[in-house]
């Protein structure tokens, strides 16, 4: 003991920064370690003092990735588990965990030994409870929140964040207040009608649909889908490409607007160039029997 702490010399041991624990085997560093077991009790009562009272823990260290030359000292605690069999030296950025195993020497008396001894040095930040930082935060590596983190001010990482759990933004993201985060499918449609022999019309549509699910659209969640719109905004224009003929004219087409129980189709008239509607265009017959109807939904984001 010095000073009233003891110190360990891990100056012999190369830290370098890993998610991989690595094994000690220097046997100065080993006894050192074995060394704390006279100051843990065996299934010691943490309600009551110690007997011999275990003392403040210093760790003399040495950074590997800088090729040995700085050297740090930094104040570490011990946690006991597994019946005082276990005890973990944690620093910051380092923990070293010893496992113990008593054993009976020829005389028939009991000691400890170290069975493994192991270390882990990186940088990364566990917190297990909650976490409310009330100034800026700068995160350069990796940090893992097993609870709530809540920031009241600005949060700066220069790595990535992974969030496992959900994640609530009640402010804005990029000036967009209450944004949405969810997954945003594009589904292409594609309507090929051709029975001109009983009603004389024949055409060929495209339009974009963007929403938030994967289900591809039928012909009948399709025509579904348009008559809610025309539900929230009886104003709702849906753009669509392609062209429409009815007793022999044609339309170029550009957008469709439902009216409540058909649409009508809005474009240039492809004979006189000029603005042209179809109106009362039975959806019904559109997405009948004798249409092909596509959807091949894909993801954007």
């Amino acid at each position: 003991m010095k000073g009233g702490y003891q110190i360990i010399d891990l100056r012999k041991l190369s830290l370098e920064l890993s998610n991989s624990t690595g094994n000690i085997t220097d046997v100065d560093i080993l006894n050192q370690l074995r060394n704390l077991r006279e100051y843990i009790e065996k299934g010691h009562d943490f309600t009551k003092p110690l007997n011999k009272a275990l003392k403040c823990v210093i760790i003399r260290m040495r950074d590997g990735k800088n090729n040995e030359k700085l050297e740090a000292c930094q104040w570490a605690n011990i946690e006991t588990s597994n019946n005082s069999l276990t005890y973990e030296i944690k620093a910051k950025g380092l923990m070293i965990e010893v496992v113990f195993e008593e054993k009976t020497d020829d005389d028939g008396n009991k000691y400890y030994d170290i069975k493994t001894a192991k270390y882990l040095y990186n940088h990364n930040e566990i917190v297990e409870g909650n976490l409310t930082v009330s100034g800026d935060l700068t995160i350069g590596g990796a940090s893992t929140f097993e609870d709530t983190a809540q920031f009241e001010e600005d949060v700066a990482m220069s790595k990535d964040l992974a969030v496992a759990g959900d994640a609530t933004f009640q402010g804005a993201i990029n000036g967009e207040t209450n944004p949405s985060v969810k997954k945003i499918y594009c589904h292409p449609i594609a309507i090929v009608y051709s029975n001109s022999d009983s009603d004389g019309v024949y055409a060929r549509l495209t339009m974009l649909v963007f929403n938030n699910t994967n289900t591809a659209f039928t012909k009948s969640s399709f025509a579904q889908w348009l008559k809610d719109l025309y539900d929230l905004n009886s104003n709702a224009k849906v753009l669509t490409s392609g062209a429409l003929t009815k007793d022999t004219v044609t339309l170029i087409a550009s957008y469709i607007r439902w009216t409540g129980n058909a649409f009508d189709l809005v474009g240039i008239n492809a004979s006189t160039g000029q603005n042209g509607t179809f109106s009362g265009i039975s959806l019904d017959s559109l997405i009948s029997a004798n249409s092909i109807f596509e959807d091949g939904v894909n993801a954007i984001n």
